[in-house]
């Protein structure tokens, strides 16, 4: 088994390895699945269905101040930048700044996606912001406009 494989399962607690083997394995190749699975049968000496008894309990708790995983629980998250997509129904210094910023440099603006390491869930989008029923309003109708 790959080191790197092994040294990040090994942080993972019974129920994140649950949560993982359940969104995440299989997204991988096969081999690297085939890998997964015998260290969770010969080196945690758990079963998937005791696994999968974990998620079942779906007791989601944490006394951290940080951000969690509202699925699995887990506070392992990474974050990478995306191209942002500025609205064109909000109106805020920020959206005012990425604009210029884009006309200046003929650079995309990037902000940060935070995603769950352990589920796969994305925690932070900032492409899909929520939006407020005029602000929805608005953006229909100036797509209907403009088509």
């Amino acid at each position: 088994m790959n080191e790197k494989i092994e040294y990040i399962l090994n942080q993972l607690t019974d129920k994140e390895l649950a949560y993982f083997l359940k969104f995440k394995v299989p997204t991988y190749v096969k081999t690297t699945q085939t890998d997964i699975l015998k260290y969770i049968e010969y080196k945690r000496k758990i079963t998937k269905s005791q696994l999968f008894s974990l998620i079942d309990k779906d007791e989601i708790t944490s006394n951290k101040e940080f951000l969690i995983c509202k699925r699995c629980g887990s506070d392992k998250m990474f974050a990478y930048d995306v191209k942002w997509h500025i609205p064109i129904t909000h109106f805020n210094a920020e959206n005012e700044f990425a604009s210029l910023y884009q006309r200046a440099t003929g650079k995309d603006y990037n902000k940060l996606k935070v995603e769950c390491f352990v589920c796969g869930k994305i925690i932070i989008n900032p492409n899909n912001e929520r939006l407020s029923f005029w602000e929805k309003l608005l953006k229909f109708l100036s797509l209907s406009i403009l088509s």
